[in-house]
């Protein structure tokens, strides 16, 4: 609170134990949909979270499944949540974890503007059936693909399904990714002017749609291949580049 937060988003409220058996953790007890992760039975994070939250009149949304889960199983879960969490002044929304690429109409990780669109609609319906006004915030990302243009990272079919309000979203919070480089696409190293430019073109779709459209600062230094840091493929932190790119000290 002393920092200005005004809003708190847990990410991760769950995580998956294997995903072809299609089992999960919860990170919270008493569960009525899974077991609680190992190290999480009487840790009661989320509920200090939720608990110091109200006390500075803080909004929370919490994290749901990630990646493509049965709707049934979603369903549980954000029902589990919501009665698990709701006595909570401080709940205030759900939080997407799945993060699409707005550049790719269809790649090996990501999908397609028409499954993201369906993905979109079937997850607010149910969310709906347990709370209609708790609003859901989506993270996606952009890329500096040459392919999308003057788009800015956005693929033209996502624009026009946000703009015509086909794609249903309540809160779109993209990364600014400054500084990612991706090694699929031979992309150079996306700027603060990039970021710019798609927040500019997002916001005009937005506008026309009805979202609500907020910001989110990730600034990286990493590189999607192997190197001597990290076997994970992100380099060791460096804000020296950082610095570089927002033009700023750190």
């Amino acid at each position: 609170d002393n920092l200005g937060f005004k809003t708190i988003i847990v990410q991760y409220c769950a995580g998956i134990v294997n995903a072809e058996r299609k089992e999960y953790a919860a990170y919270y007890d008493n569960s009525s949909v899974f077991g609680t992760a190992d190290g999480f039975e009487n840790v009661h994070a989320i509920d200090k979270i939720l608990e110091t939250a109200e006390k500075n009149g803080q909004h929370v949304f919490l994290g749901l499944l990630f990646g493509k889960i049965d709707l049934d199983i979603q369903a549980a879960f954000i029902k589990d949540l919501y009665d698990r969490f709701s006595k909570y002044k401080s709940l205030y929304g759900w939080y997407s974890t799945w993060e699409y690429s707005m550049c790719r109409e269809v790649n090996e990780y990501d999908y397609g503007t028409s499954v993201i669109e369906s993905d979109i609609v079937n997850l607010r319906a149910i969310a709906d059936k347990v709370s209609p006004c708790m609003p859901i915030l989506y993270s996606p990302y952009l890329t500096s693909d040459m392919n999308c243009g003057h788009r800015c990272g956005t693929s033209a079919s996502l624009l026009e399904a946000i703009a015509d309000g086909r794609i249903k979203i309540d809160i779109l919070a993209p990364h600014d990714h400054c500084g990612q480089i991706h090694k699929l696409s031979n992309q150079r190293m996306i700027t603060i002017e990039d970021a710019v430019r798609m927040y500019a073109t997002l916001k005009q779709a937005c506008d026309k749609g009805g979202v609500h459209l907020w910001s989110n600062c990730e600034c990286f230094n990493l590189s999607f291949t192997e190197n001597e840091n990290s076997k994970s493929g992100y380099y060791k932190f460096d804000y020296s580049l950082i610095n570089k790119h927002i033009g700023g000290t750190v």
